[in-house]
């Protein structure tokens, strides 16, 4: 591959997750409420992702037999906020991007 088209692809690369967090944000700013899906809903997700979550992947690598560094990466990786590519497909679907940018 030429270098310039090379060079090209790896500036774009690197910027693209800036701009979909850009994208998510302003999305964020410019909706009526804070919640969008109601406080209920909101909690709900928010103890799915953070107590449910953890837990199933530790009980899921305690299985496999994850010990010591492994199994508290994978345990923290499963507590971090949802990744941005979900947001950024449900927003280009339209499938409840006001739900994923709240969580």
């Amino acid at each position: 591959m030429p270098s310039i088209v090379d060079g090209s692809v790896m500036i774009m690369g690197k910027a693209g997750s800036g701009v979909a967090m850009f994208s998510m944000g302003l999305f964020m700013g410019l909706q009526e409420r804070v919640i969008a899906c109601g406080v209920r809903l909101t909690i709900y997700g928010m103890v799915l992702r953070f107590v449910t979550g953890p837990l199933t992947v530790a009980l899921g690598s305690l299985a496999l037999g994850l010990r010591s560094n492994l199994l508290r990466i994978a345990i923290i990786q499963a507590a971090l906020p949802q990744a941005i590519a979900s947001f950024v497909f449900a927003q280009e679907y339209g499938l409840h991007a006001t739900i994923l940018s709240t969580a």
